[in-house]
């Protein structure tokens, strides 16, 4: 009898979507035996939810699939690999820029357990967009995420803004929609600036905080505000915002 064929679909799920299931059961079509690996800690980012609520997203969103066990894990990825008895990695892929950063991890993990390959699962069309940090931002600015997540991950979304309107999510949710209405920009700066405070990594919340300075006319209190953005993005200590840097370098260069 040949030895069952496992695989690890590792991620931080934070918080899961519908392309990561989509991944994960094709996945467990292809394999016996499918386990999904959720970070615990990270060098790289701070996650918005707790790893016991990823943990929880993730089992129910998989809950279908007889083949599939969801575990956390705190170490490399192919030390976790190895311990379950792992043959292989499996990653959804959405576009070149995730290739490249893939292809440099699966040379790592290589070199680290050469006993264990990586494979690469092409995202479905309807799903090569979605990112979770992409569903963040569209669910802390109040838009609705219902088609690209499970419904537990909606309802807790929903409940963190209305549980605690002044903590971080409230802040940044509010300030953003009162500069999208062109709204009272102090109270904008307000919101914006707690946002900030409660967490120095989030590159939107200095993105919005700096136009909405810039709109004031405070321009010398803009500048630093989109400098620590900028530097929270490209240090790696945000968990996503690269993508806003050439926004804010251009902002910042309006400013002289």
């Amino acid at each position: 009898m040949s030895a069952r064929r496992i695989v690890v679909c590792p991620g931080s799920y934070d918080p899961v979507t519908y392309g990561h299931v989509d991944v994960i059961q094709r996945a467990s079509g292809l394999f016996d035996e499918v386990v999904v690996g959720v970070v615990i800690g990270s060098t790289r980012k701070r996650y918005m939810f707790d790893t016991d609520v990823r943990i929880n997203f993730v089992r129910d969103a998989v809950a279908h699939l007889d083949n599939v066990r969801v575990e956390g894990f705190n170490m490399l990825v192919s030390e976790f690999a190895r311990q379950i008895g792992a043959c292989a990695l499996v990653k959804g892929l959405r576009a070149i820029s995730d290739f490249d950063y893939e292809f440099q991890m699966a040379q790592i993990n290589k070199g680290l357990a050469p006993e264990i390959e990586t494979v690469y699962l092409p995202a479905s069309a309807k799903y090569s967009f979605l990112s979770s940090s992409g569903v963040r931002e569209i669910a802390v600015w109040g838009g609705s995420v219902d088609d690209w997540v499970p419904a537990t991950v909606v309802e807790a979304f929903r409940h963190m803004v209305a549980k605690n309107p002044k903590g971080f999510l409230g802040r940044y949710g509010l300030g953003n929609k009162i500069l999208q209405e062109r709204g009272n920009l102090e109270e904008a700066v307000e919101h914006l600036t707690v946002a900030t405070q409660l967490d120095p990594t989030h590159v939107a919340s200095h993105l919005g905080l700096g136009r909405a300075l810039v709109s004031l006319g405070r321009k010398d209190d803009a500048k630093p505000v989109l400098r620590a953005g900028i530097d929270a993005a490209r240090s790696g200590r945000s968990n996503g915002g690269v993508d806003l840097v050439p926004e804010m370098e251009a902002l910042l260069r309006t400013l002289g």
